[in-house]
This record gives structure tokens, C-alpha cells and sequence, in this order.
């Protein structure tokens, strides 16, 4: 892990989400295995019933995960992309004669960085660094 990161919390309306997922999935199977009880022929509806939640419950988790994860993709790329271009700017300011131009080159490289720290990452709520208290 990373020093100054800490992973988020699990949000209250998760935990929620999960407990009526799971009280409604309870209920369902309630429900079925009392229809399975008076009519015989709908036996295998429980299993079916269970298995259709939960492929659906797994079916969201991963599209949501892959969103997330696409997200994360395009700011990595785009933070690389103006990292890249303002080290590159430093790295040849080296071979300005004029001290005052390079200074300013090097100012312009240092503001970029800052901007797209500030500006892309500020996007990224979800990838914004957390302080953590020194022990």
C-alpha cells in the first residue's frame, strides 16, 4: 500500500443495499418453498429463483467494477500523457543558454504537473489520496 492511501470505508448505503438484497432473496426462497409445498410441479423454482439472483447480483457488482475500473484506466492515461509532456520539458530545459527562459520553462513543467494534479485527480474522487495520521 501506498503511504498517505488508505482504501475507503464501505459506505452505509452498501451495507443497506446488501441487508434487503438479502432479506429479499431470503423472502423469495420463503415464498417459493410455500408454493413448492401446495403445488408439486414447481420444485426446481427455488433453485432457479436463487440462482437468477444471485447471476444477477454478481452480473452488477462486475459491470459497476469495470466502469470503476475504466475510469481509473482513462486518468492514469491522461495523467501519464501531461507527467510525460512537462518531465520532457524539463529534461531538454537543460539546453536553454538564457537562465531567465529556462527558470521560466521549469515553472511552466512544475505548473502543468500541479494542474493536472489538481484538476484530474480532483475528478477522481475515488483515487484522490487520503492523509492518514503519522503514528
Amino acid at each position: 500500500m501506498l503511504p498517505g492511501v488508505t482504501l475507503p470505508q464501505p459506505s452505509y448505503k452498501k451495507n443497506l443495499l446488501s441487508v434487503l438484497f438479502a432479506i429479499s432473496i431470503f423472502t423469495l426462497g420463503i415464498a417459493v418453498d410455500r408454493l413448492v409445498a401446495v403445488n408439486g410441479w414447481l420444485a426446481g423454482l427455488d433453485d432457479a429463483a436463487a440462482a437468477i439472483a444471485i447471476g444477477l447480483l454478481i452480473y452488477l457488482f462486475e459491470r459497476h467494477r469495470e466502469r470503476m475500473l475504466l475510469e481509473r484506466l482513462q486518468t492514469i492515461a491522461l495523467m501519464n500523457h501531461h507527467v510525460r509532456n512537462a518531465l520532457q520539458v524539463l529534461a531538454y530545459s537543460q539546453y536553454e543558454r538564457d537562465r531567465t527562459r529556462q527558470a521560466q520553462i521549469i515553472r511552466d513543467a512544475i505548473l502543468r504537473i500541479d494542474w493536472a494534479l489538481k484538476e484530474i485527480l480532483g475528478r477522481s474522487s475515488d483515487m484522490k489520496p487520503q492523509r492518514v495520521k503519522a503514528a
